[in-house]
């Protein structure tokens, strides 16, 4: 039986997903330039992790035992990306949104733990975080990125004791945004924003401050970065230029945490949640004019949103029923909607890319003395909130899902 400590870190772990943009055309990595104003970075290493080819996938060609064989990650709509220490150690899998053809995607020689999982919008790419220990000042975190030609996981950040997290891919799949403490990886309050091409070169320093920036969002459209910023004191929301260029706050006295921003997909709002009065509550940022709409007002956390693809809707996670449940909400703040009703928690909503689904981790409970019990699974739900399915079935931690656009 796994330790309660394992159940906490896996629900604490799957609160961290967010979905992903519209899906694009597919592009190959960016040759290994690196711009005049890039930071000096070593060759991108690589780590005994391989993409295991699904079956589905090969060419039709490819039939000779021990033959070359492609990525896992080709793409195919509607397919469900997941992680899941069944083996152990967290592996990537991926499986059909019916749960069927549950396939091991990214394989590591070592234990490991992953804390976050990003699709490339043209669904060719994947860059995810891994736990690599701790210092004094808290995770040591390294980015990796599959989907190349070489079948390895290619580590995208600098090999340092550093804090690399929150990856952001481009509408392009070409670059990757992300937040680092690497200028003092001793000191988190010298976190900032950084991009890196797809293939680990080229590294871009995009914010310089002594206080920290964090939480980079790449706009679907390709045209901004937003992020949230320390540099008032106050955690505040920041847009700017994919360059670093322009940087210009949105918000003031936020009240909030540091937690991610989400673009709605026609680039023109940032869904966040703040806590002005104790307890967080989601909010609409216009970019063009910096207002601001409530889209949730009571008294228990309300969290974790991601909006439908269309950007009519979002999905969230409220405790005002007295357990972490999956709500919806027009993106206007009407029509407040309730699509799960059980006893565990569940937790990181992420749409189908027809908007016809919603998938979701749930199977854990918590006691009063903070205990944990049950495991993580994952589920999907009709987004009318009927048929709600448990895809995974397995006696193992399912967690951090996303979908291939």
């Amino acid at each position: 039986m796994r330790s309660n400590r394992l159940l906490v870190c896996l629900v604490l772990s799957v609160m961290l997903v967010s979905g992903c943009s519209a899906a694009g055309t597919p592009s190959p990595l960016l040759p290994a330039s690196t711009p005049t104003s890039a930071l000096a970075h070593p060759s991108p290493t690589k780590i005994a992790a391989t993409i295991v080819p699904d079956p589905k996938h090969l060419p039709s060609t490819e039939t000779a035992l021990g033959a070359s064989l492609t990525p896992a990650l080709t793409p195919r709509t509607g397919r469900i990306i997941f992680s899941s220490n069944r083996d152990g150690g967290y592996r990537i899998y991926s499986m059909e949104a019916d749960g069927s053809q549950q396939t091991l995607l990214v394989d590591f020689a070592l234990p490991t733990n992953i804390t976050a999982l990003k699709v490339s919008p043209d669904g060719t790419r994947l860059a995810f975080v891994v736990d690599e220990g701790s210092n004094d000042n808290g995770p040591i975190r390294n980015i990796y990125a599959v989907g190349d030609s070489s079948s390895q996981a290619i580590k995208i950040t600098e090999d340092s004791p550093a804090n690399n997290y929150s990856p952001s891919w481009s509408s392009d799949s070409k670059r990757i945004a992300y937040d680092s403490n690497i200028s003092d990886p001793h000191n988190l309050d010298n976190e900032n924003i950084y991009v890196v091409n797809a293939d680990g070169t080229g590294r871009l320093q995009l914010t310089n401050h002594t206080r920290r920036n964090a939480s980079p969002a790449w706009s679907p459209d390709g045209k901004h970065i937003a992020f949230y910023s320390y540099r008032d004191g106050n955690w505040e929301i920041y847009i700017m230029g994919t360059t670093g260029s322009d940087q210009r706050r949105l918000t003031t006295d936020l009240k909030a945490h540091r937690t991610l921003l989400y673009w709605s997909p026609d680039s023109t709002k940032l869904l966040f949640w703040a806590a002005p009065g104790g307890k967080p509550d989601l909010y609409v940022l216009d970019i063009s004019d910096s207002s601001q709409a409530r889209l949730t007002n009571d008294a228990i956390d309300e969290k974790y949103p991601a909006w439908s693809p269309d950007g009519a809707r979002v999905a969230y996670v409220s405790k005002r029923d007295g357990n972490d449940e999956i709500y919806l909400v027009n993106a206007d703040g009407t029509r407040q909607t309730r699509l799960t009703n059980n006893l565990m928690i569940d937790s990181a909503p992420t749409w189908s890319p027809d908007g016809k689904q919603i998938a979701f981790t749930s199977g854990v409970t918590i006691d009063a003395n903070n205990k944990a019990s049950g495991n993580a699974e994952v589920y999907v739900v009709n987004a009318d909130g009927a048929t709600q399915i448990n895809l995974t079935k397995n006696p193992a931690g399912d967690a951090i899902i996303t979908w291939l656009p």
